[in-house]
């Protein structure tokens, strides 16, 4: 059965959850002195407090941060080549030292360094340690997206501590720096608040956004719920979104050779059902043995996020029961099987299909994930546009967020600032090209990407409205395990080998051991 490339969010996601956060958790812990530390007022932050001016929340006084801290843990477990953390130095407030200030950041010492074996961090007083996913590249042009807010707040240092690896990595590099006494003030993850909040490795918002007025209403509220709260509090706020489907893409031109009106640009429209997208589809399609020279239907999105279209789920909504044999699970998977092992209108695991699936060309109806969009606006000559998820009994994208948490260091009321810092004005969405919060800006973001097609920009603004959050059972400690158990009955049944009733019949006991 067609994968998802290893580079989405889910991916990283399910690869975070193999680390052994259990385990992990207790030695955190122990070093933090405790779960995290509420929101506190330090006078070494003074120059980075939000502009409000006033001391931030706080329930208990801390202590003062010392004039340097130096950290260094040998990991037990080593990783491939990372990237070397060049930390951003400080830049003077005038806005006419920029070009000084970027030559100054190239030329300062490195005191944050990620080997494959050892982490390094040395803090002064005031400075703010941002732990964060960021590749080679982009840390040659940090300073784009770091020294405006160094030049507002002058004397302030960001160290970016970063890290590009799978998420097991890059979890246990984040433990070295939590359990040496080195937490970081700011983290940026590809994953829900769960996966840090309940290591203790975060420390709650609420009071800032409370003190603040921080605008929560400028986000999806179901996607929000899913990726920024953790036991009732919120631990994480979305600077861009992502996921594996955020829209489905059509190819014009096949559509146009079969004769085939385009998909509607509402979402939930109802002529735009499941049935209507088969019949698309099947119209599209040319196979010829197990080979396809044409597909009609890549794939529908990722499997495990249908149900949300029946309205249905894997778990029950306080995550103690498995439902994956319940009546609408079963008509959400007959559907879904159907499409290859009935219509074989998408592929079974041993059809041969093109090469680079939808830009190949030869495929009429796909999805797109998050990742994908600066390659598919570099395939100029693919003559493609936006559409809907089919309505059933909604109509949603399967989209998720990419996160900013506070840690638990000395300074997370300068993480604080500029974690407001890199989400206004979509900084840090836009810095790494990806799906930004508000309609407007997704607007001009995705306008300048395609701005000589006709991609209908308007299908992928509504998608972040239209948003289904993910299936709950994602979210589950031993989601991973699961995923284990999954994956090969979801093949069988895509290959026609067993049918949704008795696929599911049989997941249930598995997956309700493994909660």
């Amino acid at each position: 059965m067609p994968r998802l490339p290893a580079t989405s969010s889910l991916s990283r996601r399910d690869a975070l959850r193999a680390v052994g956060l259990a385990a992990l958790g207790s030695v955190a812990l122990a070093a933090c002195g405790g779960s995290a530390a509420a929101p506190a007022a330090a006078s070494t932050t003074a120059s980075i407090a939000p502009a409000t001016t006033q001391a931030a929340p706080s329930s208990a006084s801390s202590s003062a941060a010392p004039a340097s801290t130096t950290s260094a843990v040998t990991e037990a477990t080593t990783s491939s080549t990372s990237s070397t953390a060049a930390a951003t130095s400080a830049a003077t407030s005038s806005p006419a030292t920029s070009s000084a200030a970027a030559a100054s950041t190239s030329q300062a010492a490195s005191t944050a360094t990620a080997t494959s074996s050892t982490l390094v961090v040395t803090r002064r007083a005031g400075d703010i340690l941002y732990f964060a996913e960021f590749s080679g590249d982009q840390m040659k042009v940090i300073d784009t997206l770091i020294g405006p807010f160094q030049q507002a707040h002058a004397g302030t240092k960001v160290e970016v501590i970063p890290v590009y690896d799978s998420g097991v990595i890059e979890m246990q590099k984040l433990t070295t720096l939590v359990v040496s006494g080195t937490p970081p003030d700011l983290i940026k993850w590809t994953g829900g608040a769960s996966s840090m909040a309940q290591n203790g490795f975060t420390t709650p918002l609420d009071a800032y956004v409370a003190r603040d007025k921080f605008d929560l209403a400028q986000y999806n509220q179901k996607v929000l719920k899913v990726a920024g709260y953790y036991q009732g509090k919120l631990h994480a706020l979305p600077f861009a979104y992502g996921g594996n489907g955020l829209a489905m893409v059509y190819n014009r031109t096949l559509f146009q050779h079969a004769g085939l009106a385009e998909p509607p640009t509402a979402w939930g429209d109802a002529s735009w059902t499941w049935d209507a997208m088969l019949a698309a589809a099947q119209k599209l399609n040319k196979l010829n043995g197990n080979t396809f020279s044409q597909v009609g239907l890549l794939q529908p999105g990722y499997y495990m996020d249908l149900p949300q279209l029946w309205q249905t789920s894997w778990i029950s909504s306080d995550l103690k029961t498995i439902t994956c044999d319940s009546q609408p699970m079963i008509d959400c998977y007959t559907n879904y099987g159907d499409l290859s092992a009935k219509y074989h209108v998408a592929p079974m695991s041993t059809d041969k299909t093109p090469d680079k699936g939808f830009l190949s060309g030869a495929v009429g109806l796909a999805t797109i994930g998050g990742w994908e969009f600066t390659t598919y606006a570099k395939t100029s000559s693919l003559d493609f546009g936006f559409a809907p998820f089919p309505k059933v009994q909604v109509s949603g994208s399967q989209v998720n967020a990419t996160i900013l948490q506070l840690g638990t260091g000395k300074n997370v009321d300068g993480g604080w600032a500029l974690m407001q810092y890199l989400i206004g004005g979509s900084r840090q969405a836009l810095f790494e090209n990806r799906v930004p919060l508000t309609p407007d800006a997704i607007t001009k973001w995705a306008g300048g990407l395609f701005s000589d097609r006709n991609v209908r920009v308007p299908v992928l603004v509504d998608a972040i409205a239209a948003a289904l959050p993910d299936d709950p059972i994602l979210f589950t400690k031993n989601w991973t395990t699961m995923n284990k158990a999954v994956d090969p009955v979801m093949t069988n049944l895509q290959d026609g080998k067993v049918t949704a009733q008795t696929a599911l019949s049989g997941l249930k006991p598995t997956l309700q051991a493994l909660l």
